[in-house]
């Protein structure tokens, strides 16, 4: 990779930024995005910092450079939670790619079923491109298959593996479903 310089205003910088944040990346463009809103973010401190020289009223979420809401996560501690930890759906993830590609008609329903999620997630704000929804969905399901076992453990017969099963299925193909939306490290 050489070593050029690109030049954008700030604006400009801005867009590419909030568009790099809803699309689907490869490990190295990721790198560069995420170099990109450090530089966007460090290019709005200067300006602001600018600003202040020059004693023009600053809002505070600007010199802090978050909303109030933002400022509210950080003082309830909200925005320190934990990154999505890939590496502990991806055993799952491999074995369901391994049974979706040895059935051409199971892709198909996974294929039907990820454009059923993916409407109805956009339906309710959701995306299938935010990792961290992502992340507690495919964590969320795996815990709903826990959670059958351990009830037909201590309830055989309320829980009978039937229901496990069933529960199974339904975990499996929602996962299935939303593969392709899944970051490299993730996916079989």
């Amino acid at each position: 990779m050489s070593g050029r310089t690109v030049e954008l205003a700030l604006e400009d910088a801005e867009r590419i930024d909030e568009l790099f944040s809803v699309c689907v990346l490869d490990d190295a463009t990721k790198v560069a995005a995420r170099h990109l809103s450090e530089v966007v973010a460090q290019a709005k401190r200067h300006a602001v910092m600018d600003r202040l020289r020059t004693g023009e009223a600053v809002p505070v979420d600007e010199v802090l450079g978050m909303s109030d809401e933002d400022l509210e996560h950080v003082v309830t501690g909200e925005a320190h939670r934990p990154r999505p930890q890939w590496a502990n759906v991806a055993k799952a993830t491999r074995i369901i790619g391994a049974t979706v590609a040895a059935d051409p008609g199971y892709q198909s329903r996974a294929d039907d079923l990820g454009a059923y999620v993916r409407d109805t997630w956009d339906a309710l704000g959701l995306s299938l491109y935010d990792d961290e929804t992502l992340y507690v969905a495919l964590t969320t399901a795996g815990l709903m298959v826990e959670m059958a076992n351990n009830g037909h453990t201590r309830e055989p017969e309320l829980v009978t593996p039937a229901i496990v099963e069933g529960v199974a299925q339904i975990a499996q193909s929602f996962t299935a479903a939303v593969m392709p939306y899944l970051p490299r490290e993730a996916r079989p």
